[in-house]
């Protein structure tokens, strides 16, 4: 038969790829199909498109399976053209060999960066290695994050309840813009997402110095770092995933990145209307929280109890009165 009738059908099959003696189960088909997304060029629309949709339609009216299109989701990717926009040939030997590139020490994941962050994954661009710095020196900063973390010790001489909901602020924002843009299939927006969310990182860790008790920024949230950092290297990984496997390891985890779960992102920490309640106890300021415009007089008191620092005061006494100023502060009277 012609090499179009198995093109027609090859995804049934893959859904019961080890069955020797049909071309596939019924139940499995029903099961794993149809096709969440069919991504390819254009010039299948009359082709391959045409015929799996035809040949779908037969074995549906034939009972074969329960379903009459093979596809829910159509989308044409743009292709990477040559620096002057032709179309990349071999016969035209105009072909982009990454491994000058590779050998002059930026590495295989910059290179990826590079193509996929080079514009919307639908349209065509033209090659250019202009952003190749850029991506390789997004990945170098990312990896001296995590060296840094790593160098500082996780015995904390004080804490910093700000400083860590700052830090999960900022996580939380890119586990949400990261997850959607994917879904969308926006690759470009993502990895600018991630390159926002690293220098937002590195503005914290420059505005919370280390000056309280001689501990350093890593120290004062140690616990949150590490969590975050784990975060935002599993948000790395599909885009630069050799580079994130060296770090997801270096933070102590012993399964690979590529088979952990996927963050979520806690809605609360993703508002833009957050505010600054000071915490009094007897009279003296103990801490600051960041939390929703909205927080409820209860609410303060329990986040309040919950801060470590607010807590060593707390410790063996009784709250004889809590005085609660709206949106700026809550008095602990002992």
């Amino acid at each position: 038969m012609d090499r179009f009738a198995c093109s027609s059908w090859y995804f049934l099959r893959f859904a019961d790829p080890h069955n020797n003696k049909k071309p596939f189960d019924k139940g499995r088909a029903d099961f794993w199909l149809p096709v969440d997304d069919y991504i390819g060029g254009a010039e299948h629309a009359v082709m391959h498109l045409l015929y799996a949709r035809f040949w779908t339609k037969v074995m549906f009216d034939e009972k074969l399976i329960d379903f009459d299109e093979p596809f829910k989701t159509l989308r044409n990717q743009g292709m990477i053209l040559a620096p002057d926009g032709a179309k990349l040939s071999k016969s035209k030997g105009n072909t982009i060999e990454p491994d000058s590139l590779i050998e002059q020490g930026y590495g295989a994941d910059s290179i990826r960066l590079l193509e996929l962050f080079i514009g919307p994954w639908n349209q065509s661009a033209a090659w250019s290695v202009e952003g190749l710095g850029g991506t390789f020196r997004f990945l170098q900063r990312t990896w001296t994050l995590v060296q840094e973390f790593l160098e500082a010790s996780p015995k904390a001489t004080a804490h910093n309840s700000e400083l860590e909901t700052e830090i999960k602020r900022t996580l939380h924002k890119a586990i949400k813009k990261v997850s959607q843009d994917l879904a969308d299939l926006g690759l470009n927006t993502a990895i600018a997402a991630l390159m926002e969310t690293v220098n937002e990182l590195y503005k914290i860790k420059s505005e919370h110095p280390s000056t309280e008790l001689g501990a350093s920024n890593f120290e004062l949230a140690h616990g949150t770092w590490h969590e975050s950092l784990s975060n935002l290297i599993q948000l790395l990984a599909p885009f630069a995933p050799h580079i994130a496997e060296e770090m997801w390891q270096d933070l102590g985890h012993e399964n690979s990145v590529h088979i952990s779960a996927w963050p979520k992102w806690d809605e609360e920490l993703v508002k833009d209307d957050l505010i600054t309640i000071a915490v009094q106890v007897n009279g003296k300021v103990r801490a600051e929280l960041l939390l929703p415009a909205d927080v409820t007089e209860e609410e303060v008191i329990n986040a309040a109890k919950a801060d470590l620092k607010v807590a060593a005061h707390l410790a063996g006494k009784k709250i004889k009165k809590a005085i609660y100023v709206q949106g700026r502060l809550i008095s602990l009277v002992l």
